[in-house]
């Protein structure tokens, strides 16, 4: 969610787990993977609320841990 400040992304829709929400602190790569950010869950709420982007808060399932998974570019 934090790229959402980067030119070119109001057009962005967020999607994000409901269950953040109950989460004390939240953390997110701020558009690299070589750092992280770290929020108080009402934080992230404000940020994505000044931003202005629409966002969905959904449940979003945890995957079995016996799951194959598809690999990439297939």
């Amino acid at each position: 969610p934090l790229a959402l400040v980067w030119p070119g992304a109001r057009d962005i829709t967020v999607v994000i787990d409901q269950d953040l929400r109950g989460l004390p602190l939240v953390s997110f790569h701020p558009g690299v993977n070589t750092a992280t950010v770290t929020l108080e869950s009402r934080d992230l709420e404000r940020f994505l609320e000044a931003m202005g982007n629409p966002v969905i808060w959904t449940s979003i399932p945890i995957q079995a841990e016996n799951a194959q998974s598809v690999p990439a570019g297939t």
